[in-house]
């Protein structure tokens, strides 16, 4: 697991207190909503929604993914990353 060290809004954005940016996984944030949704869908198109969930899974894991804050959960942008 790779530790990326960023700056925050709710560190008021200090060099001297990083926070620790957590890589959000594809899904994390869904709801019984949207697994039903997906669930219909499958079932409706017959397998293709599968298809089109995988790409969108794969663009969200590998190609763009979003880092948040450990503390406050807010979405972290790249220019905050910090070396150290």
């Amino acid at each position: 697991m790779q530790i990326l060290k960023s700056t925050c809004q709710c560190k008021n954005n200090s060099e001297s207190d990083l926070v620790i940016a957590i890589k959000e996984e594809p899904f994390e944030r869904w709801g019984c909503l949207a697994i039903f949704f997906n669930l219909f869908m499958l079932l409706i198109t017959g397998g293709i929604w599968g298809i089109i969930l995988g790409v969108w899974v794969l663009n969200k894991y590998f190609l763009s993914p979003i880092y948040r804050c450990q503390f406050c959960s807010t979405p972290i942008e790249k220019t905050q990353f910090r070396n150290t």
